[in-house]
């Protein structure tokens, strides 16, 4: 993404342009990594959303802002990053391969990544850093990590509101106020944020709105700074997230946005972040940084399984997680050595119950047993302790050549897994002979592992606006244990090795940007589905179960241009490549249902996507910004079986600009693109029908904003 941060109201008549000098353009900052760096020497593949763009944008929600990041593919139910899916490429493990991090708490499983606090309200910005960021992140950073920062408090008096209209009932109110306690010492500020929407499907069999949308966003941070050396700031939030559901029936998209579900289902998270961020001063080239961190994230959600009006399988989820983080960095900057050491430590708790409720006449095939309910209630708990240490530093070789710096990091991660599950089942009188096979269950175990993550890098300045990087660094997703009846099977860590090559350039004293990288990976020991055999009481019986059995590779890269023509006029563009493909993956091997997946390319893993686009402000205030995002057709399954075709989606902006006042009109999905962002193939229960989610339709809104 392009910075523009230039003042609309310059002339861009070149002759005034020489008299001004060279544009003044102001340095991105990426800050997920160990070390901040600008956005233009950061050897990491990022793309970076500013808080003028945030402010500018229509996009409400993070899987807005990545529907224009290219190298990431939202899905509905997440996303991919350089073809790798947020929670695994084979539907099998634990963990994460993409850290998401608000407010600088990594979310730790699929559910709270799915239904996080992910308001843009009041941002300092997005980071999606594409890539291994295990060595700087941790466990859930295999495929690379979204950062996003909100504003913390500053020693100006800031006052802000915001209120939007869009298509489908779209409605969204939001305030800022920043106010001073103490000059220069002591300020707070709060913002809130309240969305409604009523979103595409509605529901005949209920007569009602099937996917009404409520997002509340509430966040209030203090900061105290008594000297030059202390900073600290404490910060708290809380999210409600409310939506139904959003699915179709497959066959009758495009014509038909109506399902015919027999309950009202959806979901409702509540997330709560809590951040104490010291900052000290030690000396010149010394400052220590401590945070701690608490995240609690409660979900309850009602699904209708079979997706017909009759009640035949439905389940209920109630599903949890607390999460303690403390982590200290020690960052130090000598002549020719800089960097940061530190040490991580965090625990994650989930609690999840689950109901899953069955019609015993659909069941067992017994008429007189139609409306008689069948229940299992299983419980799945666990407790995760991560231990690291990490460092990496910078290191001028004046000795070999000045225009040459070595790159050394590592992580050491030791971790402890424990489980514990149980299953119930409620069987009515009716039903009772079914009682015999379906038997209570308990069960648990544990693991322990660790991992060492190193990282080297090589980085020549061939000019002061020119260099040249070539880093290796591995990548790693933690193991677990799976649950099989009478025991346990634990299973290891997968790792990638990586290596990258990195392009910086600028020209026409910056008014030309192009970063580029291109990258191998290769995928050791991956987490794939497996069937073990288990003799119990004299009969074998298959379990799934989760092992180290897999293998892939996959390369590409990015190229990104900015071009700022005139202080007016600029251009932006981004595309990236991605080719991925499973060497070694048998899912359930040794069983009639075995199913070989080498030479298959990852689920959500399309070759090419982009985003381009440009923008003109006019001296009067005006604004005018067009960009088109594409994404290649591609699979949504490892089998490689549900395709979706390659989509265009264009944008339009029209914003103007009168002292403290901002209006804009704008236009998603233009041409009013159909497409199906998780294709058009899940079966149901009992067959067809299918479903599927919608791409978001042409939507067109407005919003103004104040500040003062």
């Amino acid at each position: 993404m392009i910075d523009e941060s230039t003042d609309a109201g310059q002339s861009g008549n070149a002759s005034q342009e020489e008299e001004r000098g060279p544009l003044e353009l102001e340095s991105v900052t990426v800050t997920g990594e160990l070390r901040e760096r600008t956005l233009q020497v950061t050897r990491t593949s990022a793309i970076v959303i500013t808080a003028e763009e945030l402010k500018r944008r229509s996009d409400n929600s993070l899987i807005e802002v990545l529907d224009r990041t290219p190298g990431v593919v939202p899905n509905g139910e997440g996303f991919s990053v350089r073809g790798i899916p947020y929670n695994g490429v084979g539907f099998a493990g634990s963990g994460l391969t993409v850290s998401t991090q608000i407010d600088g708490v990594a979310l730790p499983n699929f559910n709270s990544t799915r239904n996080g606090t992910y308001s843009m309200w009041d941002i300092n910005q997005v980071e999606v850093l594409l890539g291994p960021q295990s060595t700087q992140q941790g466990r859930n950073a295999l495929a690379g990590a979204i950062i996003i920062n909100p504003n913390d408090p500053t020693f100006d008096q800031e006052f802000a509101g915001r209120a939007e209209f869009a298509s489908r009932d779209f409605q969204r109110y939001s305030a800022m106020a920043n106010v001073p306690l103490l000059d220069d010492e002591l300020a707070l500020r709060v913002s809130a944020d309240v969305l409604r929407e009523t979103g595409l499907p509605f529901n005949t069999f209920r007569d009602e709105e099937a996917d009404e949308r409520e997002n509340d966003y509430f966040r209030a941070a203090l900061r105290w700074s008594p000297n030059d050396r202390l900073d600290a700031v404490l910060s708290a939030s809380y999210s409600n997230t409310v939506r139904g559901v959003d699915l179709v029936i497959g066959p009758s998209f495009p014509s038909s946005f109506d399902v015919a579900f027999d309950n009202d289902g959806g979901e409702d998270a509540e997330n709560t972040i809590v951040r104490l961020e010291l900052d000290y001063v030690l000396s010149d080239r010394l400052t220590f940084t401590s945070q701690t961190n608490y995240f609690s994230f409660d979900q309850v959600t009602s699904r209708d399984l079979d997706f017909t009006p009759a009640r035949l399988f439905n389940d209920a989820q109630d599903i949890g997680s607390r999460v303690v983080e403390q982590d200290f960095q020690l960052a130090f900057e000598y002549e020719k050595v800089v960097g940061t050491v530190g040490m991580f430590y965090s625990e994650i708790k989930p609690d999840n119950r689950f109901i899953f409720s069955i019609d015993a006449g659909a069941l067992t095939g017994i008429p007189p047993l139609a409306g008689v309910t069948v229940s299992q209630n299983s419980t799945d708990r666990s407790n995760v302790q991560n231990l690291a240490v990490f460092g990496e530093v910078d290191v001028r070789l004046d000795w070999l050549s000045p225009d040459l710096s070595l790159t050394l990091g590592a992580r050491y991660d030791d971790e402890d897994f424990d489980l514990d599950v149980g299953i119930m089942y409620d069987i009515p009188p009716e039903a009772s002979f079914l009682a015999a096979a379906f038997q209570d269950e308990a069960g648990g175990g544990s693991t322990s592992y660790d991992a060492f993550l190193p990282k080297v890098g090589l980085t020549y300045d061939y000019t002061q606006d020119q260099s040249f990087s070539l880093v290796y660094q591995q990548g790693y997703r933690g193991g677990g244990v799976s649950t099989v009846l009478g025991g346990s099977v634990a299973f290891d860590a997968e790792s990638t090795d990586n290596i990258e090559l990195a392009y910086r350039g600028s020209f026409l004293d910056d008014r030309i940007r192009v970063r580029a990288n291109a990258f191998h990976t290769d995928w050791t020991d991956q987490q794939v589905t497996a069937t073990t055999i288990l003799e119990i009481g004299g009969n074998e019986l298959e379990q799934p179960t989760t092992v180290n059995a897999g293998e892939s590779r996959l390369f590409g890269g990015e190229l990104s241009v900015e071009a700022d023509l005139s202080a007016q006029f600029s251009l932006f563009g981004t595309v990236a490549y991605v080719n991925s493909e499973f060497t070694t993956f048998v899912e359930n091997a040794n069983t009639d249902n075995a199913q070989d997946f080498a030479g298959n390319e990852f689920a959500f893993s399309p070759e090419i996507t982009a985003y381009l686009g440009g923008s003109y402000a006019w001296e009067n205030g005006l604004r005018f910004e067009a960009s088109a995002a594409y994404t290649g057709s591609h699979f949504t399954d490892p089998e490689n079986f549900i395709p979706v075709d390659d989509r265009w989606v264009l944008y339009a902006d029209l914003g103007y600009q009168y002292k403290n006042y901002t209006l804009s009109v704008y236009v998603r999905n233009l041409l009013d693109e159909e497409y199906l962002p998780i294709g058009d193939g899940f079966p149901s229960f009992l067959g067809p029908p299918i479903q599927t989610r919608l791409g978001e339709p042409r939507t067109v809104g407005a919003f103004v904003r104040y500040d003062f």
